[in-house]
């Protein structure tokens, strides 16, 4: 019996998985771990404050994984298209029909598509500092700005929606230091 482990198998299979097969399983386990947590039925009140809060969070996280979903989606959309036209431009696959003017129409409504779901996405409130810290950073990019709408009237919705996750976030900790009492009301 040989000690040398075989490394490119395990790359093989590894490699044998696609992206989306992951991005797939990894939603599956979300909702599986959302579901079983918002199906446990006992009252709210014999549970722990960790586990109120972890209830929470899952109503939270369907939310923002959807409003996620579809800001990624039109970002791939943009991204994707822009190298099929590069490659048919190229020669590398056959021309797609239509004109360069086409393409840039095409391009202009999928950024106009992608900066909405952005948008909607930084309003939807967060389930965790993560998508905190996305909602800042997406914010402070100013892609709102380009949408058509009100940019000031857009900002101070954002701002009160970041104020009130960071708020929420503060008041609904994943778990509570072990030198911190809880505070008996």
């Amino acid at each position: 019996m040989s000690n040398i482990v075989d490394f490119q198998s395990r790359l093989q299979q590894r490699a044998s998985v696609s992206p989306a097969q992951l991005e797939q399983s990894s939603c599956m386990l979300l909702k599986r771990r959302s579901a079983r947590i918002l199906a446990d039925r006992r009252p709210p009140e014999t549970l722990t404050e960790t586990a109120r809060n972890q209830r929470l969070r899952a109503q939270r996280e369907e939310a923002w994984r959807k409003a996620e979903v579809e800001t990624r989606y039109w970002k791939a959309k943009i991204e994707y298209d822009e190298a099929q036209f590069i490659a048919a431009r190229h020669g590398i696959i056959p021309a797609l029909g239509g004109d360069h003017d086409n393409n840039q129409d095409r391009r202009t409504l999928n950024v106009q598509k992608w900066r909405k779901a952005q948008l909607l996405q930084m309003l939807t409130p967060a389930p965790t500092v993560e998508a905190l810290t996305w909602k800042r950073q997406a914010f402070a990019s100013r892609q709102y700005e380009h949408i058509g709408m009100d940019p000031e009237r857009i900002q101070r919705g954002v701002e009160q929606s970041i104020e009130e996750d960071a708020a929420w976030l503060k008041a609904h900790p994943t778990r509570r230091p072990r030198n911190e009492a809880p505070q008996a009301s």
